[in-house]
């Protein structure tokens, strides 16, 4: 899990931290419907009230799947968090040290006037190799991967996250207006 925060005075995000993910549900492939096992994969947005600070898996963070994309493709599933813990029910697991700092900072965003915070959820580092992989390997996930690739590249190369949007059953990436 990447952290990434634009400093003040600076116009462009830089990575603050990196925490080991200790347990995901499922394999690379998009979370289909509730009870399937597997974890979304996508672009979603927070708001302070996805901050759980009491729940079964200690502090915890709701990532609002499904978003407009998932919905449109009808894919269910609720309660799906980054969470605390060593079980991947939910989502995804961080230690509780790691949990502990990225709630903080999450909420602490919110408490200094941020309305949201962005989740990119990757089912792998999409780098060009790995794509390349990917393609190759003609997995029943490559078109979807190569959109999420979309968001990533843009991301990586301009140090801003995207304003993202649906169109024709996919992401579409833009400049985010200040």
């Amino acid at each position: 899990l990447e952290i990434w925060m634009k400093p003040e005075n600076d116009p462009h995000f830089t990575l603050f931290k990196v925490h080991r993910i200790v347990a995901s549900a499922g394999r690379p492939g998009p979370k289909l419907r509730e009870g399937d096992g597997q974890a979304p994969e996508g672009f979603y947005t927070v708001t302070s009230s996805a901050l759980r600070p009491e729940t079964k898996h200690h502090l915890g963070i709701d990532f609002g799947y499904p978003n407009e994309l998932d919905r449109s493709l009808g894919r269910s599933g609720s309660d799906l968090t980054i969470h605390a813990g060593a079980n991947a029910a939910g989502a995804f697991a961080l230690s509780p040290a790691a949990m502990n700092e990225v709630y903080t900072l999450t909420d602490a965003a919110f408490r200094n006037g941020q309305d949201e915070v962005a989740i990119h959820l990757f089912p792998f580092r999409l780098t060009d190799a790995r794509m390349d992989r990917v393609v190759a390997e003609s997995s029943r996930w490559t078109d979807g991967w190569v959109n999420l690739k979309e968001g990533y590249d843009f991301f990586e190369n301009v140090r801003l996250p995207p304003a993202v949007d649906m169109e024709s059953g996919a992401y579409a990436f833009r400049i985010a207006a200040e």
